[in-house]
């Protein structure tokens, strides 16, 4: 598998001015107030790449595993990497 994108990162780094307060109304809690602030956030090309396979154990039933990387280009700061994997037990009806 493989594929190209956009990643939104947040940097959770205040970006300046006053904490804003705001207040909704939520059908369970009622009204709810609570203070957020601007952060960093900024958008980046990225790209992945995958392998995986799947496993027919016997009628009904498979294994299925994957790894995966996906590469983000923040700019300036240069090219970063993250590996995931996952492991998938099913059963079929």
């Amino acid at each position: 598998m493989g594929g190209i994108g956009w990643t939104f990162v947040d940097s959770n780094i205040p970006s300046g001015g006053p904490p804003e307060g705001v207040c909704w109304w939520d059908p369970w809690y009622g009204y709810v107030c609570s203070y957020y602030r601007d952060t960093y956030t900024k958008d980046y090309f990225s790209y992945n790449l995958g392998l995986g396979a799947r496993w027919d154990v016997f009628p009904g039933f498979f294994l299925r595993g994957s790894v995966g990387w996906q590469w983000i280009d923040l700019g300036q700061a240069g090219t970063t990497d993250f590996m995931g994997g996952r492991l998938d037990l099913g059963y079929m009806f």
